[in-house]
């Protein structure tokens, strides 16, 4: 018996030290995961602040490197912010003041060019538009002019006035659009109602037709076509019915023709295969299949009708 009541005594004595352990171990295991938490908190914020110091930097950089090349003045009483464009790192904005306009850093608001001008445009490839006695120039980022007013502002249908690949859409003193170079001087002469600067060329329109120019000036193909249809032909059938009488029915006979068109009003036609050769000129109005050799062409009068077979 004494041997029993000694075992269940260090029974009951491991039970409690093995409690002790395990508390232990609970407390040891929070602690640790206490500060756990707290370096990675401390990696957060350390990673944090770095994040802001470099963009401290980097925006310290941009104010640097617009000073680089805009001379910053003292800030203008009673200016209104009216437009702001983002240049890679360079935040130029359009002020207003008095109903005249001119540029800021938009980091420190600052003035950069004063407000001379009645309009101007944001910043390209170096060059800005600005307005001044109803005639529009180009200003470089110091603010000086080096393209002077001498062009108009199409406000209808030209709003944009910008640099691209060292050109730009601009118009003369007619209203007739043309491109310009960084010089100022006509790449393309202005005698057109549209100019596109895109990636193929310049698309140059007029009311009658529309090209395609390279960044010479000089024509590389005449009368774009913008749409095509294809031309059919009604002709009639004798067909035998199955009572014994003839009877005729309309048929429209599909041809290896079309019609092409190249101005959007749909005035102005050709007839081309279907190869895509053009057969005629764009000079006719309207072009019906009589057969599936013989054409009546209408002229641009929408009533002279010339008939031909090809």
């Amino acid at each position: 018996m004494e041997q029993i009541q000694k075992e269940k005594e260090e029974n009951v004595d491991a039970q409690k030290s093995t409690g002790k352990n395990m508390k232990l171990y609970l407390v040891c295991s929070f602690v640790a995961g206490l500060v756990l938490a707290i370096v990675i908190a401390n990696l957060i914020v350390g990673c944090d602040n770095r994040r802001e110091v470099n963009n401290t930097v980097r925006y310290t950089n941009v104010g640097r490197a617009i000073n680089d090349v805009m001379q910053e003045k003292e800030k203008v009483a009673g200016m209104k912010v009216d437009r702001v464009v983002k240049q890679g790192l360079d935040s130029i904005g359009i002020f207003e003041k008095d109903e005249k306009r001119g540029f800021y850093n938009q980091n420190t608001d600052k003035v950069l060019v004063d407000a001379l001008y009645t309009h101007v445009w944001f910043f390209s490839e170096g060059l800005a538009a600005v307005e001044k006695d109803g005639k529009i120039g180009f200003v470089n980022m110091k603010g000086k002019l080096v393209i002077p007013h001498k062009f108009i502002h199409r406000t209808n249908d030209h709003p944009d006035i910008a640099f691209s690949n060292g050109m730009c859409v601009i118009a003369n003193g007619n209203g007739q659009l043309g491109v310009i170079d960084r010089k100022g001087e006509w790449i393309v002469k202005p005698v057109y109602e549209e100019v596109k600067l895109t990636d193929s060329g310049i698309i140059a329109s007029t009311s009658n037709s529309k090209s395609l120019l390279n960044n010479k000036g000089e024509i590389l193909q005449k009368d774009l076509i913008v749409k095509v249809e294809p031309l059919n032909c009604n002709v009639q059938l004798k067909e035998k019915g199955a009572d014994g009488n003839w009877k005729v029915q309309d048929v429209e006979l599909k041809m290896d023709y079309y019609v092409y068109y190249t101005n959007v009003q749909g005035d102005r036609c050709g007839l081309m295969d279907k190869d895509g050769n053009r057969l005629t000129e764009p000079i006719y109005s309207k072009i019906e299949a009589l057969n599936e050799h013989l054409f009546s062409f209408y002229l641009l009068d929408g009533e002279t009708q010339i008939i031909k077979s090809l």
